[in-house]
């Protein structure tokens, strides 16, 4: 069944799936989606709403290192 998402989490998607292995930070998330480091929990937020959205986990957590795609 086809997900309709918000532009921002389509682009956060995209490299996640661009590149499966990689581990992104927080802050490299912030400086692609935003332009700059961010001191906010909006990362969180969009992948928070990314899985609610899918309806299944997407991501794993990779403790004091970010996040990266489940594969």
């Amino acid at each position: 069944e086809p997900v309709v998402l918000p532009p921002r989490q389509v682009e956060i998607l995209a490299l996640f799936v661009g590149r499966p292995g990689r581990v992104w930070s927080r802050d490299e998330l912030h400086w692609v989606c935003w332009g700059h480091s961010g001191a906010g929990r909006r990362i969180d937020v969009q992948l928070s709403r990314l899985r609610t959205g899918a309806g299944r986990e997407l991501f794993r957590t990779v403790r004091h290192r970010g996040w990266a795609l489940i594969t």
